[in-house]
């Protein structure tokens, strides 16, 4: 089904269906606390090689209000993304694909401030990223074509954002350190 190259023969046919169930409980302790969690289900079937996944992944955020309009907050998520048809099966002479590729799995934390106030708002956070089998592409400028691969991936730092509200939205966001995958470092 691949040539030697890695791109998929011009016949092949890929398909698969997507589902997922997701609920959210949001729990007031009081006026000023509340807790929110969130669980999700993410199945695949009919997949090409029967490449199916499957994944349960939860969220929470407590939330403690400090005035009417800032708010200090702790949240935590998982995450999971599948790889794409193209990353998998190509969609360019230039993107060489990878049917092996891994679903990538990540736990993000968060720990911040932030402030709503009529048509502007601003936040600051702390945050940690743990990503395993993170969907890379890496560009080979001596063959002009790009690969995609797995591989873990970490990222700590501070964000801090400005949000206004005017004729459009205009967002001005600050993250530091910028982020690198673990491979690269």
């Amino acid at each position: 089904d691949y040539g030697k190259d890695g791109h998929k023969s011009p016949n092949q046919v890929t398909s698969r269906n997507i589902y997922a169930v997701y609920g959210q409980y949001d729990y007031k302790f009081d006026e000023k606390n509340e807790f929110i969690f969130g669980a999700r289900e993410t199945w695949t079937t009919g997949g090409y090689k029967d490449q199916n996944y499957d994944n349960f992944s939860m969220s929470g955020q407590y939330l403690h209000k400090l005035t009417e309009n800032d708010s200090l907050y702790a949240s935590v998520g998982q995450s999971f993304i599948m790889p794409t048809f193209s990353q998998m099966y190509g969609a360019s002479d230039s993107a060489v694909s990878n049917p092996d590729l891994k679903p990538q799995k990540g736990t993000n934390y968060e720990l911040g401030w932030k402030r709503v106030n009529n048509n502007h708002s601003w936040k600051a956070a702390i945050y940690h990223i743990d990503i395993t089998d993170n969907i890379t592409a890496t560009w080979d400028g001596t063959k002009t074509e790009y690969k995609y691969t797995n591989e873990d991936f970490k990222n700590t730092g501070v964000e801090i954002q400005q949000t206004a509200y005017l004729y459009c939205v205009y967002n001005a966001s600050f993250d530091f350190p910028p982020a690198f995958s673990q491979g690269s470092l």
